[in-house]
């Protein structure tokens, strides 16, 4: 599981192969998406519609060599979910004062997943896989408490 830095479609293909699977927040417009049919998909296509708060979109992604060569193609399951009302001014915000473009400030009202976690297994669902990564994020917050209030800089395993 991992934030936007690691949302690469290379670290996906790279954890499939692996034989695991993975939770990715990415960032659309660094994040090539395909169809079925192998046509690249916009981002507004997969945002939720209407009342809808979670939209799920099964999709491709292209596994290239190192001269730019596409070797193996992917399913994955792209989920974008709407950010909270409350919570969405202050993500664009954020957001605003780094963006080169307006569709960064509007994706910043929403959180885009990826994942190989399967359709057919039911504990999976599109907001089993929201949760999963809010549990992450839960964590990442514990980290920054102890880094903060603590004065730990550094956070080291002692066994497994």
């Amino acid at each position: 599981m991992g934030d936007a830095a690691y949302g690469t479609a290379k670290n996906c293909a790279y954890v499939i192969k692996q034989g695991t699977d993975f939770i990715f927040r990415i960032t659309p417009s660094k994040f090539p998406i395909y169809d079925v049919m192998g046509s690249r998909i916009h981002r507004k296509m997969l945002l939720p519609v209407g009342k809808e708060k979670i939209k799920e979109t099964l999709c491709l992604i292209k596994e290239k060599d190192t001269k730019g060569k596409i070797i193996k193609t992917h399913y994955v399951r792209v989920i974008v979910a709407k950010i909270p009302e409350n919570k969405v001014k202050a993500a664009q915000k954020r957001k605003k004062a780094k963006a080169k473009k307006a569709e960064t400030i509007q994706n910043a009202a929403y959180v885009f997943l990826v994942t190989s976690l399967t359709l057919t297994e039911e504990s999976y669902g599109k907001e089993a896989i929201i949760e999963l990564y809010r549990s992450r994020w839960q964590i990442e917050l514990l980290f920054k408490c102890f880094k903060q209030n603590l004065g730990i800089k550094t956070i080291r395993i002692a066994s497994q």
